[in-house]
Formats: C-alpha cells, sequence, structure tokens
C-alpha cells in the first residue's frame, strides 16, 4: 500500500505565493495611482483644446486650453474618481481584511461605470484604473476558504440544537 499525502484544495496557497501576490497588489495599486495622478495634472496643465482668432487683417492668434480651462473646474470631479478609487484599493490592500475590500470594490465600481458610460471622451483614460485596481483587489484581498463557504450553512460550535429538539437530517437518515 502505497502512502498518499492529502490532496490541497484548490483555494489554497503557500506563503510564498501569497506574498508574491500581495507584491504584485502593491505593485498595480502603484501603478493606478501614477495613472490617475496624471489623470489630474494632465486635464490641469496639458493643452487639450486648440483655436485661432483672426484679430485684425495683419495675422492670426493662436491659442490653446486645457481641459479644466475649456469645461471649467467642475470636471475635475468625474477625474478625481479614478484616484479615489486607486486610494481605496490601496486602504484595502494594506489592511487585507475581506470588509475592507467590500468597500473598496464600490469605487473601483464606479470607475468602471464612468468609463464605460464616457468612453468616447475621457472615459477611455480612466479604464486602465479600474482594470489596475480590479486585479490588484483580486490579488491582494485574501478569499474565503472553501471550508468557510461549507460551514455557514452549518450549525456553529456554540450552536448546539438543544436535547429532545427535531432530529437532524443526519439522524433521520441513520434512523431509516
Amino acid at each position: 500500500m502505497r502512502h498518499t499525502e492529502p490532496r490541497p484544495s484548490l483555494t489554497t496557497v503557500t506563503p510564498r505565493v501569497a506574498l508574491r501576490r500581495r507584491r504584485l497588489a502593491i505593485r498595480l495599486t502603484g501603478a493606478a495611482l501614477a495613472w490617475s495622478a496624471g489623470l489630474v495634472v494632465g486635464a490641469l496643465l496639458l493643452p487639450v483644446y486648440d483655436g485661432q482668432t483672426v484679430v485684425d487683417a495683419n495675422g492670426i492668434t493662436l491659442t490653446t486650453a486645457t481641459y479644466v480651462q475649456r469645461n471649467g473646474a467642475w470636471v475635475l470631479i468625474p477625474i478625481l474618481v479614478p484616484a479615489l478609487a486607486s486610494v481605496a484599493a490601496t486602504l484595502a490592500i494594506a489592511r487585507p481584511v475581506r470588509r475592507a475590500a467590500r468597500w473598496a470594490w464600490l469605487p473601483v465600481g464606479l470607475v468602471w461605470a464612468v468609463g464605460l458610460v464616457t468612453i468616447t471622451n475621457a472615459g477611455g483614460l480612466m479604464l486602465p484604473v479600474a482594470v489596475l485596481a480590479s486585479l490588484a483587489l483580486r490579488l491582494g484581498v485574501p478569499s474565503p476558504d472553501r471550508d468557510d463557504r461549507a460551514d455557514r450553512g452549518a450549525a456553529r460550535p456554540g450552536r448546539r440544537r438543544p436535547p429532545g429538539g427535531p432530529p437532524s437530517r443526519e439522524q433521520r437518515a441513520e434512523a431509516s
């Protein structure tokens, strides 16, 4: 008879793999932060609109304007949403608790929504932040074990059935 070791479940991750995933998640959030900071700086400083004005018969005046100059300061609100999502992902990875990750998915989902709705305007520039933050959250936050999911419906150790109560399924199966 050959001795076989039990196979680890599919959700089991070695400490080395977990550390590598965490490091990759940190790099991805850093890239998302850098991209979102670039969006804000680009909206404030890069000339994206060109124009020309005829002053008189002697010449033409060429003008440029940034995204914020042309549309107003209110456009910084949707442009700051990717930065908010990046910070939320960073905080969720810094404290790898499932509850923090649930809250971090809200701004990331908002970036996905705004990016897809406005894909022909500035949304195409927001989607890389959504992808990077999503991957970072997926890699950096621990997922529940398969055993935890199976035990949700089972009775907890502190919640035992009182004696004399109705029989459990197992007891009924044994009795028949």
